[in-house]
């Protein structure tokens, strides 16, 4: 009934709404209507944030890229390394923050291909460590973050996979193979 209205008019609507509230606490300090709720949680999805989904980041990164390649008129690509680097990001503002990061880059890119040096300068990676663990991850995950950040960065200084198993102190065997495993492309000298 429109208001204000005296007739009933039949709708068949969905509601999808969204929040990164505890609903149920907020019932219980009379903060949210518990009618509203038990209205609105009928099919019930919790999507983890971003940074607990890094494999995500790559698949939405080609997705804006493409999106915004189309929109701007441009054809940028961005190289293995710098794909690493916003992998690794922990994206606070999730989805959207990643998607406003890859306009800019589109936006602002100087060359066809972006690499490390024209991400832009709010993304943490100079010239440290890029491991910054926040809280407990399991620590199979926390290995292979930080084995794809030592074969990144060997990747970008040695430019061939020999040299890079010689400073990583394994076979070159096992550089292809790793190489291959996080899909980094590279050529060989």
């Amino acid at each position: 009934m429109k208001v204000g209205g005296t007739k009933e008019k039949k709708v068949n609507i969905r509601i999808i709404s969204a929040t990164n509230k505890d609903l149920k606490q907020m019932i219980k300090n009379n903060q949210f209507r518990e009618d509203l709720y038990y209205r609105l949680h009928v099919v019930p999805m919790e999507i983890p944030q971003l940074r607990e989904r890094k494999e995500d980041i790559l698949l939405l990164t080609d997705y804006f890229l493409k999106k915004f390649n189309e929109k701007y008129g441009q054809s940028i690509t961005i190289d293995d390394h710098s794909k690493l680097i916003l992998q690794l990001q922990d994206y606070p503002g999730n989805v959207r923050e990643l998607e406003n990061v890859i306009e800019q880059i589109v936006v602002t890119a100087r060359k066809p291909i972006v690499t490390i040096e024209d991400l832009p300068s709010d993304l943490t990676y100079k010239d440290t460590a890029l491991v910054n663990l926040t809280g407990i991850i399991p620590l199979k995950k926390a290995l292979e973050e930080t084995e794809k950040q030592l074969l990144s960065q060997a990747l970008s200084t040695y430019k061939s996979t020999r040299k890079m198993a010689k400073a990583l102190e394994v076979s070159q065997t096992t550089i292809m193979r790793k190489l291959g495993k996080y899909q980094f492309s590279y050529q060989d000298d």
